[in-house]
């Protein structure tokens, strides 16, 4: 796993997303840190390599060896790695990368805000001393909304507003209100006081 890349701070932040990415596929393989996470980082590191990926429309293993993944399942079947040229899929990997940033326009996606007062919502606050348990923490209701984006929640003694990072409706409701969708709205978490 890299941390940074000397070239460019952009890549930098590239290669932290990854590795973001990587630790919340560990994460969830290790069952928030129950089992073992040393096999949950290679098995993670393959999933994210025979995964397709939308910016460069294609898998990176693919990429990488230039051949399909050979999966067990394939060797029972008597399948063998399909064999591809590295120059065309280069050419495509380049086309896709256009693409995918002309696809991207900031700040034009707008995230539904349809919580109502009483609704059982997760917060995100990140872990800093056990990086292998999840970072959404329940037992909070949504309280109120601030325009125009920010939000009050309470769980007992404990008020916090968000601003711009994360909070997301909890599928448990009180009865009478379960909901089966989720939003995420990116909240910056403050801790108010009473």
């Amino acid at each position: 796993m890299e941390f940074s890349f000397t070239r460019s701070p952009q890549n930098s932040g590239i290669v932290e997303r990854a590795n973001q990415t990587l630790w919340n596929k560990v994460r969830k393989i290790c069952h928030f840190g129950r089992s073992n996470w040393e096999k949950a980082v290679s098995l993670a590191t393959y999933a994210v390599n025979i995964s397709f990926n939308r910016a460069i429309g294609t898998f990176p293993f693919l990429i990488r060896h230039g051949r399909t993944p050979e999966l067990e399942t394939d060797k029972m079947l008597g399948f063998t790695p399909t064999e591809v040229d590295l120059n065309k899929l280069y050419d495509r990997r380049q086309i896709n990368l256009e693409k995918y940033k002309n696809s991207i326009t900031k700040g034009c996606i707008e995230t539904p805000t349809t919580f109502k007062v009483g609704y059982n919502v997760l917060v995100f606050k990140k872990k800093l001393s056990n990086k292998l348990l999840s970072c959404w923490t329940p037992g909070y209701k949504f309280f109120r909304k601030i325009p125009p984006d920010a939000y009050v929640v309470r769980s007992g003694n404990t008020t916090l507003r968000g601003n711009k990072s994360h909070l997301k409706l909890d599928k448990v409701q009180p009865s009478g209100r379960c909901r089966t969708r989720c939003y995420n709205v990116y909240v910056l978490i403050y801790h108010c006081y009473n």
